[in-house]
């Protein structure tokens, strides 16, 4: 995966909010990048399934903001 530095935060929820918003931006030909902190605290111990994060590329930013704004509208985030 490309450096994180490259990546921007586009929206953080539940896994399952997560999953449709990913596969929404894959089918537009966007690649994303999930940070599941259930999985990462999983290891501590301490788990919160209620978060997630997705990122894309910076670059793909303009391609990416329709998709999301339909999604958010869809679901009234």
């Amino acid at each position: 995966m490309d450096d994180l530095k490259q990546h921007i935060l586009v929206y953080s929820g539940s896994l399952v909010s997560i999953h449709k918003l990913r596969h929404d931006l894959e089918e537009a030909g966007i690649n994303v990048y999930v940070k599941d902190s259930a999985k990462t605290a999983s290891v501590t111990g301490f788990v919160d399934f209620s978060s997630a994060k997705l990122f894309i590329l910076e670059s793909e930013i303009e391609k990416a903001t329709p998709v999301v704004a339909r999604f958010k509208e869809r679901f009234k985030l």
